[in-house]
């Protein structure tokens, strides 16, 4: 039986009043339990969930041509991006990565920067200049909910507008050939694109965002495509009924959460192991998304999550930002 010991407990630095962004909340809305390992329990390795740890090769190209990117839209130079790409693949893959490995990556970051020179004229769209006379590339916007303190928090790619002085986010997505036009389609619906309007309409008045672009990368492209067919731009656009349903979801999807971890540290203290605690206060999805979840094997063996649950730590809901 674990301590009762409230200083024992898995729970946020600041229960009912934190950072929260949309993975964080899409994580908790799609399996309760993945939410719970994620930010409650402690991290897979054993540690504290502050060590690095592995990231795949996809992960690992979306991210330095993300760094490649924001070079871009900061200079106006293409050679300056993807000095930017190359910085960033020596520092990603020197850590986890064989020499081969690190030459996979940086190949594929490189031809995607490449076809986003030819499909996109970074002079279409003018990246906006702030109040402090910086470029808005890689700008972080938070907005407090108006829910027990708790605070909403993007980071914007970029921020631009047209020739017609409309405004919107700009966001680089990396995407597989087939996935293109389901990419479109989730973009239409997505709590981050949402969001990040949401965001830009409170916290940028003077220039409020007509909608949001998507410019895509796409993976694994025939050799023969064209550069538009390698890449496609996608507007996607929200009300302001969308809005404000966006932010009375997200405070519902908070109240459930705080419901759920309160119920959950009363089990505890009152002597419920915190495997079972967490199994009665948590719901666990399941189905097809199990097959790539990373706490799969905990999830699904009681003996093992039963060590992986003793002499809990504090972790922060706000680490998601």
């Amino acid at each position: 039986m674990t301590s009762n010991n409230i200083s024992n407990l898995p729970t946020p630095d600041r229960p009912g009043g934190s950072k929260v962004g949309s993975h964080f909340i899409q994580t908790f809305r799609s399996c309760q339990m993945r939410w719970f390992y994620g930010w409650l329990a402690p991290h897979p390795t054993g540690g504290l969930g502050l060590e690095e740890v592995h990231v795949g090769m996809p992960l690992l190209v979306g991210l330095e041509v993300h760094e490649g990117l924001a070079a871009l839209y900061l200079t106006d130079d293409d050679e300056e991006s993807i000095k930017a790409l190359l910085e960033a693949n020596f520092q990603h893959t020197d850590r986890y990565w064989t020499k081969e490995d690190k030459f996979k990556s940086r190949d594929q970051g490189l031809a995607l920067l490449n076809s986003y020179f030819e499909a996109y004229d970074p002079d279409d769209l003018q990246v906006v200049i702030g109040h402090n006379s910086k470029p808005l590339v890689e700008v972080e916007l938070e907005i407090d909910l108006g829910y027990q303190g708790y605070f909403y928090t993007a980071r914007l790619d970029t921020y631009v507008h047209d020739k017609f002085s409309h405004y919107y986010p700009l966001e680089h997505k990396t995407v597989d050939v087939g996935r293109k036009s389901t990419l479109a389609k989730e973009m239409d619906l997505s709590t981050q694109a949402t969001g990040q309007i949401f965001l830009a309409t409170h916290l940028l008045p003077e220039m409020p965002p007509t909608g949001l672009i998507v410019n895509m990368l796409v993976k694994r492209a025939a050799k023969a495509a064209t550069p538009e067919e390698k890449n496609l731009r996608h507007h996607t656009y929200r009300t302001p009924q969308d809005l404000e349903k966006f932010r009375l979801d997200i405070t519902s999807t908070l109240q459930t959460l705080d419901n759920a971890i309160g119920y959950y540290l009363d089990l505890v203290k009152n002597g419920m192991e915190p495997y079972q605690a967490s199994r009665q206060a948590f719901v666990m999805q399941g189905g097809k998304d199990c097959s790539w979840c990373q706490f799969r094997t905990l999830c699904l063996n009681p003996e093992t999550i039963r060590e992986f649950t003793r002499g809990f730590r504090a972790r922060s809901t706000s680490d998601d930002y």
